[in-house]
């Protein structure tokens, strides 16, 4: 085993911690199937080095998870549906990893309280250049413009809603940052204040209030009402479980009345920004509607594969297919659950439900063990608690744990806890046999080899994004070579899609999405576009019109756009549709205006043989 000093035992964590919050300040979040599955194979890397080196203790039941998390996998790999959710695989595991790192890198509590300070400087310097990008440019993130929420502070990800989960964590992490720091200088003497104090409360009181007021300009209703009530709570609590016996324990409210009295006085501060937030107040009642009828619609469907659900990153197909035309103009606009745990039933069925939510409970539980059993850390574990309280309320209106860069911060956190819940002593008594450091070992490989799969995975699915930048020659060239069929489905996918941006080389487009369809046959979008492939190719009727039926079956209603280009088409080939593919189209043809509705109507009536 190789032997490090405690401050090279942090430098894994502290780069995951930085791969973390990269994911979040430069691809919203990693909320893309490239950018999640490379930053996850770093990840992973990190932590199988870190367990072939020694450096990262493995408890007994990751093996018990690891072995639920292949099973799903495989069932995943069995039915195609890898294609589509890979990346969502990748970021889970990737969070696991992060447990693991968080864990050892904490179990000495001056090391944990290290990395504790870490997460603040990232997470403070993440909320001021949030504040700053918005105050110049509102609806963009460094350039790259958001498709809504453009007059919130939704920082690096594309919801408002999922920022204000973000930034309530690294509030929360901050507040009992300066409990803690409060207490190491209370006494008498102005001295130690000017040596000690100053020094000690600038950062967790700066990081607090720029993430605070991240969290109003966010506008999330939820996302502010539960980041002021944990954090008066997380004040309350660990005031009232400091003992009182002396008079310098007496003292111990101070620190927590300073800390409201800031609190207060800065959100009456920033509540001129915060007019956005009384707008959204005041459409409660008509959004809790809307949710009502979305939970109504999932819930139903979760019957539809309650065992294993369909598939980490299969909620879009599910979304698509249970639309019908009272619910598809509010599912298919929020294209989102709103509901982490519906999203999650829906997704992993009711076994991968069992799984994920025994696995948080039985750290929550390890957790407050360690806060009964320790005596130093006990604010920093009330504050993991405080934050796992604050992300499962919002999670029931929100979905922010779907995105990579919320689950892993949520993820490190958990595993601070876990690290700040066990004494050093606990930590040495349960050192590995050799035997079970033999296992470890190969459990760390595991790890590489699953960052090498990702990794590669990643990168092809980065390279795919640039063949939509090739013009006609370049796609003419590749038509002609065997690069035109590659191995990889991400740019079969993106080739066929350029083909028919460019209008060329339909019967190369149609082959292609024929074979993305046989890996992920339940996207209602690739037949869609086959079926358009295969009239530009002038195939016969009877392919186009089984094409266009596969994909009205498949999304029965679409968002504005693709409705109407897919009307349009409709429209262009209706002599060859079947009847019941054109009961579908009309179907559809519901969802629009009355007056574009009669115009498409004029339209199909001159189109039809009768």
């Amino acid at each position: 085993m190789v032997r490090l000093s405690s401050s090279a035992r942090l430098v894994g964590p502290g780069l995951g911690l930085v791969f973390l919050f990269a994911a979040s300040g430069f691809a919203f979040g990693a909320d893309s199937a490239a950018a999640s599955l490379v930053i996850s194979a770093l990840i992973l890397a990190l932590a199988g080095i870190g367990l072939i080196a020694g450096v990262i203790d493995l408890p007994r039941v990751s093996f018990v998870l690891a072995g639920a998390y292949l099973v799903f996998l495989l069932i995943a790999a069995w039915r195609g549906w890898l294609v589509s959710g890979l990346g969502e695989y990748a970021s889970l595991a990737a969070a696991g990893a992060v447990v693991l790192m968080a864990r050892s890198g904490a179990v000495k509590l001056e090391q944990g309280r290290r990395l504790w300070s870490w997460t603040l400087i990232l997470g403070g310097s993440l909320a001021l250049i949030s504040i700053l990008q918005f105050a110049v440019e509102p609806a963009a993130w460094f350039g790259q413009t958001r498709p809504f929420h453009t007059n919130r502070l939704a920082g690096p990800f594309l919801s408002a809603n999922t920022a204000a989960t973000f930034f309530a964590m690294i509030a929360l992490l901050a507040l009992a940052s300066f409990c803690q720091q409060w207490r190491r200088i209370e006494g008498p003497g102005a001295k130690r204040w000017v040596e000690t104090g100053l020094a000690g409360l600038t950062l967790p009181l700066s990081v607090s209030v720029l993430a605070l007021a991240c969290v109003l300009m966010s506008a999330s209703r939820a996302g502010v009402l539960l980041c002021l009530g944990a954090g008066c709570a997380l004040l309350i609590w660990d005031t009232l479980r400091q003992p009182l016996k002396s008079g310098k324990e007496r003292r111990s409210w101070t620190p927590r009345l300073t800390g409201l009295g800031l609190g207060l006085t800065a959100l009456v501060l920033l509540l001129p920004l915060t007019e956005v937030l009384g707008v959204r107040l005041e459409r409660v009642g008509n959004d809790t509607a809307t949710r009502s009828l979305m939970f109504s619609a999932y819930w139903d469907a979760t019957g539809y594969a309650a065992l294993f659900g369909h598939g980490l990153g299969g909620f879009r197909f599910i979304n698509d297919l249970v639309a019908d035309a009272h619910t598809a103009p509010t599912l298919v606009r929020q294209s989102a659950a709103h509901n982490v745990y519906l999203q999650w039933l829906l997704q992993a069925g009711g076994l991968g439900a069992l799984v994920m939510f025994g696995t948080v409970a039985g750290m929550i539980a390890s957790i407050w063990a360690g806060l009964a059993r320790r005596r130093r850390g006990r604010t920093e574990l009330r504050a993991v608690l405080a934050v796992t309280v604050l992300v499962a309320a919002h999670g029931l209106v929100d979905f922010a744990l779907e995105i990579p860069g919320v689950l892993w911060l949520f993820a490190w956190i958990l595993g601070l806890g876990l690290g700040f819940a066990r004494s050093e002593r606990e930590a040495a008594a349960s050192r590995p046999a050799p035997a079970w450091r033999f296992l470890a070992v190969q459990f760390g490989f595991g790890l590489l080899a699953l960052a090498v799969v990702f990794g590669w995975n990643g990168i092809n699915h980065a390279r795919a994004g640039q063949v939509m930048g090739l013009d006609e020659a370049g796609l003419a060239r590749i038509a002609e070579t065997s690069h035109a069929r590659p191995g990889f489905l991400a740019r079969r996918q993106a080739l066929a899609d350029r083909a028919l941006q460019l209008g060329i080389e339909p019967e190369l487009a149609a082959s292609l999405y024929e074979d993305v369809l046989a890996a992920e046959p339940r996207d209602g979008d690739n037949w869609a576009r086959l079926a358009y492939a295969r009239f530009l190719a002038g195939e016969n009727a009877a392919g186009v019109d089984a094409a266009l039926a596969q994909s009205y079956w498949r999304k029965p209603y679409a968002n504005a756009a693709f409705r109407r280009w897919r009307l349009a088409f409709a429209s262009q080939v209706w002599r060859q549709l079947s009847p019941s593919t054109r009961a579908a189209v009309l179907r559809e043809l519901r969802l629009e205006p009355e007056a574009r509705r009669a115009r498409w109507m004029e339209t199909l009536v001159r189109a039809s043989p009768d």
